[in-house]
Order: structure tokens, then C-alpha cells, then sequence
């Protein structure tokens, strides 16, 4: 058996994921369960980065490609680490910003409160709290914590915070059956293009550093095949199918 990386063997790629591994990341799945990494001569290990950003280790040349929101790219790059996105996995994403309760309705009613942002402040609900503070001029007037949405629920009963940012519609869910008010729906084509200047806003996107596409162009689109083609692939399949 030809050893991975030699001639006439597979290219190993480490694929980095902030998450446990889920739904989210199904197009990356499909890629290795119907052997696309394989016919582009690769083997994909996928590694799970708990307590870090998993954009580092791409970012170190420890690892090929991450799974991450679009403005994670933005950030990066602002921050003088080159980097490029290479492939959108999901279009959209169903963030929703939820007051606490009926006072807390509108934008303008959370100033001066506290706003759960996801957990982490490179991540795409933090971004997404910020546009929606920032669109109703209240920049500076409401503050937006690092928060994971499993501990929302405790957090507004003891009136800790005044809104919440859901990542799905389970959580969203959740809020409003606890009497929150959806007071942005991101869902909304109309809504989100008012906030963001653009209808669609990716959930994940796959992301490589300018290092590895100078030095290696041919592995970054041989990979970038493989989840393509799963994607492809995933618009006819039934959920049974994919499953």
C-alpha cells in the first residue's frame, strides 16, 4: 500500500470544525461518504477545535481547510492574516435577534440592556447582533456578551439579559415559547438585505489560507471539488438519501 502523500497514493487534508460535528456540516460528510475526496485523489480527517478558533490552525499550516461564517474571511484578512474563501456550503442562515420579553420588542427598547451573541466574538451571531445594534444607531448603547445559547434561557428568567441572538429554529423556538419577541428575522429576504446590504448571508463557508493556495493550487481545488460535487449532489438527493 503506497503511503498517503507519496506518488500513486492520496493526499491527506485536515478539514477544522469550531462545532460538534452536525447538520451543519453535512456537505463535508457526503464528500467522504460518497467518495468525491477520494476520487480527487484525497483522504479528509476532520478534527473538531474545542475551546480555540479552529480558523488557527489553518492559519498555522497545521491543518488545510475550516468550516466558518463569511465573516470570519472579513475578519481575518482586516487582521493582516491572509486568507480566501473558497466554497459557500449554505446560502443562508436563520439568525434571529429575540427580546427577552414584550418590553423588550424593538431595538431601541434594548438600550442600555445586554445582548447574548453566540460564543465567541469572531462568530457569526456576534456579527449579526452588531449589524442589527449598529442599523439602529445604538452602537456603544447596548452591550453584546459572549454567551452559548444553552444557557439563554437561565440567563433572561433571571433577567440577566434583555435579548438573544438564535442560531435556529429550535432555539428561536425555545425564546419565543418563553415569551420572547422575535424583534429581527433574519429569515426575511427583505429584512436582512436592510441590515447587511446583502439578502443572503452564509452560515458556513470553506476557508484556506493564501499560503497553501500559492504553494499548493492544485490540492485546494481538488478539494474544493469533492464538496462541490457533494452539494451538487445533495439538491436531488431526498433527506433518506443524504441520511
Amino acid at each position: 500500500e503506497t503511503p498517503s502523500g507519496e506518488e500513486g497514493g492520496a493526499t491527506d487534508i485536515t478539514v477544522c470544525l469550531d462545532w460538534t460535528p452536525n447538520t451543519n456540516h453535512t456537505g463535508i460528510y457526503v464528500a467522504l461518504a460518497e467518495g468525491y475526496f477520494a476520487e480527487e485523489g484525497l483522504t479528509a480527517e476532520f478534527q473538531t477545535i474545542r475551546g480555540s478558533d479552529a480558523t488557527a490552525p489553518v492559519l498555522s499550516g497545521d491543518a488545510q481547510f475550516t468550516l466558518k461564517g463569511i465573516e470570519t474571511a472579513l475578519m481575518v484578512n482586516e487582521g493582516g492574516q491572509g486568507c480566501k474563501v473558497v466554497l459557500s456550503t449554505t446560502q443562508k442562515y436563520p439568525y434571529q435577534l429575540i427580546g427577552a420579553t414584550e418590553e423588550y420588542s424593538t431595538l431601541e427598547s434594548l438600550e442600555g440592556g445586554l445582548l447574548a451573541g453566540g460564543q465567541s466574538t469572531n462568530s457569526g451571531p456576534y456579527s449579526f447582533a452588531q449589524a442589527c445594534i449598529n442599523y439602529a444607531g445604538l452602537e456603544g448603547k447596548v452591550e453584546i456578551s459572549t454567551m452559548a445559547s444553552s444557557g439563554y434561557a437561565a440567563a433572561i428568567a433571571n433577567g440577566e439579559l434583555q435579548g438573544a441572538i438564535s442560531t435556529n429554529p429550535w432555539s428561536a423556538k425555545q425564546l419565543t415559547d418563553a415569551g420572547g419577541v422575535v424583534i429581527v428575522d433574519g429569515t426575511d429576504d427583505g429584512v436582512i438585505e436592510d441590515i447587511i446590504g446583502s439578502a443572503s448571508y452564509e452560515l458556513f463557508t470553506v476557508i484556506t489560507s493564501d499560503a497553501l493556495i500559492e504553494s499548493d493550487p492544485e490540492l485546494v481545488q481538488s478539494a474544493v471539488n469533492a464538496m462541490a460535487k457533494a452539494i451538487q449532489w445533495m439538491q436531488t438527493a431526498t433527506p433518506e438519501e443524504i441520511a
